[in-house]
């Protein structure tokens, strides 16, 4: 699952950045990597798996954390060198003073291959956007991209951004409660849209992250740029790892499955099942802006950030 961390927690990460000791380290023997084990933020976990590190020359200290919060906490504290996160968190974190700085791709949402869908109970009536104007949509988190995401994709539809009433509610709750009738519609994420359709509660309605870009990354890998600055060996040589773990993982979405589910704890009737997400080959600023300017235009960054300016040069 991905999901943008709190305002709160990305400021505590600001703070913490800056109040820590500025250890200067020469080229470092091992990389400290931050992950989580959800499919966007997986190829680190493949690269460790299929000796992606070691074939690039690194030695890699492989840490996960339940989110992208830990996950920057981590790297503003000095607890690790790279970590993966969502951009809207990066840029928030950036905007607080944290000098972190992208160095890869993770994955992405395409269209082609979408892992994040405005749901409805299977047996709804609802057929439209129309439909849903004046219903209760629930989502993960009410400072999350996925509310963006509606909000613009019923704007594309001709209705206010407005048209629904947002609540929040953990994933795995909403199929339930969608065909309960609790809630009219959901934006589930995987695995549990999957385990969802799997019981018969929903059915997909739309691609609503369409409304932002066809594709955009859900995560990037990052560093501070002091990292990036005295270790550009094995900041490259990790790219390099990472863009081979997410090639191999796009081909083989079955044997990627099985080493999910061993870090996530997950079952392979699960991993298998479930839609992957696709790993992006590149970093560029059109991966990245789309989706920093509809957080702006909402609200959830303080000021207009430039996708270039976020990316290292290495």
């Amino acid at each position: 699952m991905h999901h943008r961390p709190s305002r709160a927690a990305v400021i505590a990460g600001a703070v913490a950045v800056t109040l820590a000791p500025r250890a200067v380290r020469a080229q470092t023997a091992t990389l400290r990597v931050a992950s989580d084990p959800f499919d966007a933020y997986a190829e680190a976990l493949y690269a460790q798996d299929l000796g992606l590190y070691k074939k690039a020359g690194l030695d890699v200290d492989l840490q996960l954390f339940a989110n992208g919060a830990a996950i920057t906490t981590a790297l503003a504290g000095g607890a690790a060198d790279v970590g993966i996160s969502n951009p809207i968190a990066l840029a928030t974190a950036v905007l607080h003073g944290v000098p972190f700085t992208m160095i890869a791709g993770g994955g992405m949402y395409s269209s082609k291959s979408p892992t994040t869908l405005l749901c409805v109970a299977a047996t709804s009536p609802i057929k439209t956007a129309k439909d849903l104007d004046g219903k209760t949509i629930a989502v993960g988190s009410l400072q999350d991209i996925t509310v963006l995401a509606a909000r613009a994709w019923f704007v594309q539809n001709g209705l206010a951004a407005t048209s629904a009433h947002f609540v929040e509610m953990p994933y795995t709750a909403m199929g339930p409660a969608v065909q309960r009738g609790t809630v009219d519609a959901v934006v589930l994420l995987e695995p549990a849209m999957s385990a969802a359709e799997g019981r018969g509660e929903i059915r997909v309605l739309a691609r609503v992250y369409d409304a932002i870009a066809p594709e955009f990354l859900i995560g990037a890998y990052f560093s501070t740029a002091d990292f990036v600055g005295k270790n550009p060996v094995q900041v490259r040589a990790f790219t390099s790892a990472i863009y081979a773990a997410g090639k191999w993982a796009n081909a083989n979405q079955t044997a990627s499955a099985d080493i999910l589910g061993k870090y996530a704890k997950m079952p392979p009737e699960t991993t298998h099942r479930m839609r992957r997400v696709l790993y992006a080959d590149r970093l560029t600023p059109n991966l990245v802006q789309p989706e920093l300017d509809i957080a702006y235009k909402n609200g959830l960054l303080d000021k207009a950030v430039s996708a270039a300016d976020l990316i290292a040069r290495i």
